[in-house]
């Protein structure tokens, strides 16, 4: 018992080219987009200015780090789930809808336990916790399954709520949207064959990355080293958003090769003749929501009209209120 224990703290090996702690993080590429900005407010003025959130009113409810999304805010957050949702469908994704509420076990499988287990949120007297990621339901639900070749890969999509309790995160740089203990994500997850699992990273991270481009919002993308990476990933791409009136960069994915570690823990298999095998998962946001609603915020603001400009991509799914763009 005290051997499995430690053994379950024990983190996932990193892959071989990740860079060392000694080189650090690596920018591995980036995308610029021009856009005439004609104001100098951040993120949060125009959050409060256009009043697409209620921050009494959260407070009022549940305290500090939640966020209550009004009129326009909330048309603005369904819009961009189920622009990302159709997006991420047409790439080939299966779209998921999941409980909120996952066992202990669940937790486990993808890395969550027990680790992090205090960033987590219980429900009292009860076997349930409340989902910090769509990951953990996507990976769970081939747990304990015995896959066939041809079913693979398999390509996973699913909008949730996450909850965190995120008990280190407090200042200024975690003020308002940025870090919440209820936040917005839509989730990639890829279960693939180990030999494909690179390449299948490489396809993830463009997924992620098409829905910047289609709102043109300028990023970067960052190859983390060793000791940034999380507790199951072998490698991790972080992609951040450049926030122009703000001048910093804010993370809003993270794609990671878990290689076989969730496999392992969750009991996925594959059948090859008479053989079986782990397969190799993957997970990445596409995207953080809340956060993409802040880049948003500064790069399409229109001062003269008080309103945000609606990009074209996501016009379709937003056709009132605010202006569009015609192209």
């Amino acid at each position: 018992f005290e051997l499995k224990k430690l053994t379950n703290q024990l983190p996932n090996l990193p892959a071989l080219d990740t860079p060392t702690n000694e080189e650090g993080n690596q920018v591995i590429d980036s995308t610029e987009y021009q856009h005439t900005i004609q104001h100098n407010l951040t993120h949060e003025t125009i959050l409060k200015k256009l009043k697409l959130i209620d921050e009494e009113k959260s407070i009022l409810l549940s305290g500090s780090k939640f966020a209550v999304y009004q009129d326009f805010g909330s048309q603005l957050l369904h819009a961009l789930i189920n622009f990302m949702r159709a997006e991420n469908s047409k790439r080939g994704y299966r779209l998921f809808d999941t409980p909120y509420l996952v066992k202990a076990h669940n937790l486990y499988n993808t890395g969550q336990f027990h680790k992090f287990q205090d960033n987590l949120y219980k429900l009292e007297e009860s076997e349930f916790y409340l989902l910090p990621t769509a990951e953990v339901s996507l990976v769970n639900l081939y747990q304990s399954q015995i896959l066939t070749e041809e079913e693979l890969p398999l390509n996973l999509c699913a909008y949730s709520p996450c909850f965190r309790a995120e008990r280190m995160a407090a200042g200024q740089e975690n003020k308002g949207l940025i870090r919440l203990h209820q936040f917005h994500k839509v989730e990639l997850v890829k279960i693939v064959k180990p030999e494909h699992s690179y390449a299948e990273l490489e396809k993830l991270l463009t997924d992620a990355r098409n829905i910047l481009h289609l709102l043109k919002i300028p990023h970067r993308v960052i190859e983390l080293c060793c000791s940034e990476l999380g507790f199951t990933a072998a490698k991790t791409y972080d992609i951040e958003v450049w926030l122009p009136t703000s001048q910093k960069w804010l993370e809003i994915s993270s794609c990671s090769n878990c290689e076989d570690f969730q496999s392992r823990r969750s009991q996925i298999r594959v059948r090859k003749e008479n053989q079986k095998y782990y397969p190799h998962t993957l997970n990445g946001s596409a995207l953080a929501i809340d956060r993409l609603i802040l880049a948003l915020c500064e790069y399409y603001y229109d001062k003269k009209a008080d309103c945000l400009i609606i990009p074209y991509a996501l016009k379709k799914y937003l056709n009132f209120q605010s202006r569009s763009q015609d192209s």
